[in-house]
């Protein structure tokens, strides 16, 4: 199915390497992804312009591939 990932590129809880390893394994199996960045934001995804910016990003993602 439908496969969205996020990642705070500050975070220093789940670290972007981990999400980098995540994405090489999705494009040596050929699976679709879709991918999106927060450079700067942390695990908490702070700030009002990136809480906005993310709710949107899902919100049309879910419309895309869920809404009937």
């Amino acid at each position: 199915g439908p496969l969205m990932v996020y990642h705070g590129m500050a975070d220093d809880n789940v670290l972007f390497t981990n999400t980098t390893k995540l994405i090489k394994a999705l494009q040596d199996e050929g699976k679709l992804f879709e991918l999106m960045t927060y450079p700067g934001s942390k695990h908490s995804m702070r700030g009002k312009k990136v809480k906005v910016h993310l709710n949107a990003t899902i919100m049309d993602f879910f419309d895309r591939h869920f809404k009937k």
